[in-house]
């Protein structure tokens, strides 16, 4: 259900706006903050999106592995159209689930990457796949219908 509310949403861009600065809006706050705190002492530096689209996100200057969302603000370790895609899928979300979106799909996130990170990182086999959670799948979906 949401799935279809998420499409509609990246449709109608306006719309994705008007729910990011009033429903979404804690995340949208946080997440200027640490735009702020990035550009300020100069951590990473503003790109737009590799097909040219309206979608602006920041590119960190020293490479690192992850990037994340947090409202508006998509910050990326290196440049990828389909990660890029993927975060601006959570930014989709956190407009959907508003306040509720930084316990349902934020922490969780996080939390998944790091645990999958660390496992990676000391050679042991996972389970299963990145997407194979809901969160992240759907974030996928969501970015590539921008």
């Amino acid at each position: 259900m949401y799935i279809k509310i998420g499409k509609f949403i990246a449709k109608h861009k306006i719309l994705f706006y008007i729910l990011t600065y009033t429903w979404g809006i804690l995340q949208t706050i946080i997440g200027l903050f640490v735009a702020g705190f990035l550009l300020i002492f100069k951590k990473a530096e503003i790109k737009k999106d590799i097909d040219n689209t309206e979608i602006i996100y920041l590119k960190l200057k020293q490479r690192k592995s992850y990037s994340f969302s947090i409202g508006t603000t998509i910050v990326c370790g290196f440049k990828d159209r389909d990660v890029i895609r993927h975060e601006l899928g959570h930014s989709i979300q956190n407009a959907i689930f508003g306040p509720f979106a930084i316990f349902i799909v934020s922490i969780p996130s996080a939390i998944r990457y790091w645990y999958r990170e660390l496992k990676i990182r000391k050679k042991k086999e996972l389970k299963t796949g990145y997407y194979d959670i809901w969160f992240e799948s759907s974030a996928n979906e969501l970015g590539r219908n921008w």
